[in-house]
């Protein structure tokens, strides 16, 4: 396969997948945006540990570990879209990402609005990033809850990547000059 190949592939998915009642039907994220994310991510980060939490169809999988050489994984609730993230060779399991217990071994996690309800979205996002390991990078798009006291690596209105501090991602008071 070739990245022509895969944007090729989403467009099919996207064109044809039926609504399922478990999940959006398959909604890809533009794969140049996705790549320029991917590239600044990668490229401050020493991890090589990526995670797409709601793969789909597994071609930002794919996207991560050919282009970028990153030890990628996907995780998804959708039987047919594992079976397809499979077919073009990326390692991807069955996993709902409202409990998964391995967010802290990655060193880059990224998902697409994995929910249609705000809450459900807030929930999650809530636990991800208290379980996420410090120093691990954060690629969201439509977040529902951004970590506005991380420190933001990349930022457009809807999307961007945060890096968890040391600190566990509390906000640092700010110090403030002594009276006189």
């Amino acid at each position: 396969m070739n990245l022509d190949e895969i944007q090729q592939m989403e467009q099919e998915w996207n064109e044809t997948t039926p609504k399922l009642e478990n999940a959006y039907g398959f909604q890809p994220f533009r794969m140049h945006d996705f790549r320029v994310m991917l590239m600044i991510a990668a490229s401050n980060t020493k991890g090589r540990k990526f995670l797409d939490a709601g793969c789909g169809i597994g071609s930002k999988v794919w996207v991560a570990q050919n282009e970028f050489g990153l030890d990628a994984y996907g995780i998804d609730i959708v039987d047919e879209y594992l079976s397809q993230a499979h077919s073009i060779g990326v390692r991807a399991g069955f996993a709902d990402i409202r409990d998964y217990q391995a967010f802290g071994e990655y060193d880059i996690i990224y998902y697409y609005g994995p929910f249609r309800e705000y809450g459900e979205q807030a929930a999650f996002e809530t636990r991800l990033h208290a379980e996420m390991k410090p120093g691990a990078l954060l690629m969201t798009v439509l977040a529902a809850v951004k970590p506005y006291s991380w420190e933001q690596v990349f930022r457009r209105p809807w999307q961007g990547i945060w890096r968890k501090p040391d600190n566990g991602g509390q906000r640092v008071p700010r110090r403030r000059a002594p009276l006189q």
